[in-house]
């Protein structure tokens, strides 16, 4: 895949901050920022990630995200309840992690969200949706595919339904679609 450079993620690497000098309040919130990744058993990686005191990023963790080392924009989790969830800047079919996937691997692992992604180096498509031209980048490394949704749920028409169904019900589609393909060409 081409993708063109971005901005680089704003604020600071997390290492960097500890040598930093910052507010009280600042440093509160920083801690929190580490608590809450090394919750998520992001402890040990910190080192991947960067904090901002900007007023709409100072409850976020940021994730620096790159292609071929070069800036590909940034997303921002938010490390406490409320809305939104993510605040990012990134190429709408941006797959984290793809050039980071080794070579020689038999399968690759397929999860929503970027920080599923950094834990278990899985590939991240930041959404609870594969878009067309994200799957095709995915099947471009010529590999199975394990897709492991997110569990949470939303609010559908009044009902409460499983957010990550639609992510496996496209896997199951474009795997049948391949597969159909593959019966065709045999015949």
């Amino acid at each position: 895949p081409k993708f063109e450079p971005k901005q680089a993620c704003p604020g600071h690497n997390l290492l960097d901050c500890f040598v930093m000098d910052m507010s009280h309040e600042d440093k509160l919130q920083l801690n929190n920022v580490i608590n809450y990744l090394d919750n998520r058993g992001l402890g040990n990686r910190i080192e991947q990630f960067n904090w901002s005191n900007e007023e709409n990023l100072r409850n976020r963790v940021l994730v620096p995200l790159t292609f071929l080392n070069k800036p590909m924009g940034y997303t921002g989790r938010l490390i406490r309840e409320g809305r939104p969830k993510y605040y990012s800047d990134i190429h709408s079919n941006f797959i984290v992690n793809y050039d980071k996937q080794q070579d020689n691997a038999k399968f690759c692992i397929v999860v929503e969200g970027v920080l599923d992604a950094i834990a278990i180096d899985a590939l991240a498509v930041m959404s609870n949706e594969c878009s067309e031209q994200q799957a095709s980048i995915i099947d471009s490394l010529n590999r199975e595919v394990i897709v492991v949704p997110d569990f949470d749920s939303k609010i559908v028409k009044g009902r409460n339904v499983w957010a990550g169904s639609k992510l496996v019900d496209q896997a199951i589609e474009f795997r049948s679609e391949e597969h159909t393909s593959e019966l065709q060409s045999l015949r």
